[in-house]
């Protein structure tokens, strides 16, 4: 079957975190580290990287490129962000970290966090205490990322962008 190279639809895209991924486009096989899972009704599924992508339609390598961005974003805050240790006026430990004059505070351990944000409007010397949200069954490491995706999502301004962002939320907090 000849792969048609127009119609896919893009479903999803992970980061793997290392080029351990495989792009199944016929005639390529080039490792990957961001699996774009694809969908064309004759075909059916295919992953592929970001090289093949262009495949798709413009407007899908478009939200394509955006979420690229949005992952390498969040990979980029949870790993080199200075994370610092405070505890609480209940005694409980917990990490924080600043994104411009916001704060992310992360509670708990391993499988069981919590995170909470802490927005600051310009000019003010207060914080803005947002309600803590419970996360089981996730690593540190997930937890950061969660917490940095809704921060963005709540500082966006662009209604697309925070589409994307509550739509990778939602598929992290769902996945296994």
């Amino acid at each position: 079957m000849i792969e048609p190279d127009s119609g896919w639809t893009l479903l999803s895209i992970d980061d793997l975190g290392s080029r351990t991924g495989t792009c199944e486009r016929r005639g390529c096989g080039t490792d990957i580290q961001y699996e774009h899972l694809t969908y064309h009704p004759k075909r059916g599924y295919m992953v592929v990287g970001s090289t093949c992508i262009q495949h798709l339609t413009k407007k899908d390598r478009m939200l394509s490129a955006n979420l690229i961005k949005i992952y390498r974003n969040v990979s980029a805050f949870a790993h080199q962000s200075t994370w610092e240790k405070g505890i609480t006026k209940k005694r409980k430990p917990y990490i924080y970290a600043t994104y411009n004059h916001h704060k992310i505070r992360i509670y708990g351990q391993e499988p069981y966090h919590a995170f909470q944000l802490h927005l600051k409007n310009k000019g003010e010397r207060r914080y803005t205490f947002g309600e803590i949200y419970q996360i089981k069954n996730r690593s540190t490491l997930e937890a950061k990322e969660l917490a940095y995706i809704a921060l963005k999502g709540v500082l966006s301004t662009d209604t697309e962008e925070q589409d994307q962002l509550r739509n990778l939320y939602r598929e992290l907090i769902t996945s296994p």
